[in-house]
């Protein structure tokens, strides 16, 4: 991976830590320790989402299998879900999760939105 690609992929993390610092009060939320030695590596962003392995790309033509793959052998040896968060130049960011970890994904978004209540949302939407 060339310099260039090394260093929007930092500014990327950069970016989506302090989205969800700054959007959901995640103080803890930081980027992972990163190596050029392509082995097993923490997640890009650690603390967003409770209990999930956030993978990210920043990449133009994004192979999805490829990154989710990644997230998956990433994340099995904590036991966390894997999720990819990827976007290109001038879009938005988008997330891809598995279908068979939707419902633990909500729930752990959950524990962002609703902290302190105790509640659980059987709607997304109010």
């Amino acid at each position: 991976m060339g310099r260039m690609s090394r260093t929007k992929g930092a500014a990327y993390e950069r970016e989506i830590a302090n989205h969800f610092r700054d959007f959901y009060g995640r103080s803890e939320c930081r980027r992972g320790i990163q190596t050029r030695s392509g082995g097993k590596e923490a997640a890009d962003v650690l603390d967003a989402i409770p209990g999930c392995h956030l993978e990210l790309k920043r990449v133009e033509r994004l192979n999805l299998s490829a990154a989710m793959k990644q997230a998956v052998d990433d994340s099995q040896s904590q036991d966390l879900i894997p999720v990819v968060v990827s976007r290109k130049s001038r879009e938005e960011s988008l997330v891809t999760i598995r279908l068979s970890d939707l419902e633990a994904f909500v729930r752990a978004v959950e524990l962002i939105l609703l902290p302190s209540s105790g509640q659980s949302s059987t709607k997304l939407t109010g």
